[in-house]
């Protein structure tokens, strides 16, 4: 591929569009699934904000899913529903499996700042 002389362009190098990698937040998106699993206030902040093809990860485009079909159903939102709702849809292990719901749990102490960090995703 023919890559620009960095002089080029003003001394900054310019990669193919190929090249480039998609803007990607992980600890924006953990934030907010974590926020939306310890805060039911903060599943409705979050689903006003971003839907699930903002996620970088499948994983969290998965778990995004699972949190907003139960919040539209008007079921509550934490780690045990959105366990077997991921289940149900035989998505639990794609989506990191347990360990992985508990590991956003433990990232996040606080959904306080979620709409902040869904802007951010």
């Amino acid at each position: 591929m023919n890559r620009r002389d960095p002089r080029e362009s003003g001394g900054v190098a310019t990669l193919p569009v190929a090249d480039r990698q998609p803007p990607y937040a992980p600890e924006a998106e953990i934030s907010v699934l974590g926020g939306m699993l310890i805060d039911g206030d903060a599943v409705s902040k979050a689903i006003e904000v971003v839907d699930d093809s903002m996620f970088y990860r499948e994983a969290n485009r998965r778990i995004f899913r699972a949190m907003a079909r139960l919040f539209q159903r008007g079921e509550v939102v934490d780690p045990v529903t959105v366990s077997e709702e991921l289940k149900k849809t035989d998505e639990l292990e794609q989506a990191g499996g347990m360990p992985y719901l508990a590991e956003l749990l433990d990232a996040v102490p606080t959904a306080a700042n979620i709409e902040y960090h869904a802007r951010i995703v």
